[in-house]
This record gives C-alpha cells, sequence and structure tokens, in this order.
C-alpha cells in the first residue's frame, strides 16, 4: 500500500542545467536542482527521506523511507 500511495510524478526542465534528477529524489532536492542551476544558488541536497502521517489515528508521522525506496 506505502508503494502505491508515495510515488510523485517529478518533470524538470531547465535548459543548460546540467545537473540531472536521479531516481530516488524527493521534492526537497528537486526544488534545490532547479534553484542552484536556474537561480544560480548553491544549495546542498538534503537527505530524501518519505515519510507517512497516520490520519486515521492520533496523526503519527513515521519515517519509511527504508520501506519505498530500493
Amino acid at each position: 500500500v506505502l508503494e502505491e500511495r508515495m510515488p510523485i510524478l517529478g518533470a524538470y526542465r531547465v535548459p543548460g542545467c546540467p545537473d540531472q534528477p536521479y531516481q530516488s529524489i524527493t521534492p526537497v532536492n528537486g526544488a534545490r536542482l532547479v534553484a542552484n542551476c536556474a537561480a544560480g544558488s548553491s544549495l546542498a541536497l538534503l537527505p530524501d527521506r518519505n515519510y507517512w502521517l497516520d490520519l486515521d489515528g492520533e496523526g503519527t508521522v513515521t519515517e519509511i523511507t527504508a520501506l519505498v525506496q530500493p
């Protein structure tokens, strides 16, 4: 169930950008790649982590990166 609910479509096109997104990129790092290339920023990439918010219970947030990334 987690793998079915976690995919995010990320489409990036920044002309002249040598950095390419990688298979397990998360939105936080996609935005950083674009900012670094398009705006000349020098933002370091953050760890690509995935979290699950349990809305059925008490709203607990659980890291599930190891369960959904290869």
